[in-house]
């Protein structure tokens, strides 16, 4: 007779949120889960890339600032 009910998980083997499933030797399952961008947002991501290289970024201010401006 099994003593054992179906839910019954040992300690070690239990998943905890917010920490990596690669830590429990769940690699396969991660890699399958990865999302993978369309073409699309992998170019907005190239010209952001570039953007960021030649300096066209805002600062946090800056950014907190239009916001204030937009919602007023």
């Amino acid at each position: 007779m099994n003593t054992h009910k179906p839910f019954d998980i040992e300690p070690s083997e239990m998943l905890k949120a917010a920490e990596p499933m690669a830590a429990y030797g769940h690699t396969t399952t991660t890699e399958e889960c990865l999302y993978r961008p369309t073409p699309y947002e992998m170019e907005v991501i190239r010209k952001s890339e570039e953007d960021i290289k030649a300096g066209r970024v805002y600062t946090q201010e800056e950014v907190d600032k239009m916001v204030e401006e937009w919602l007023s």
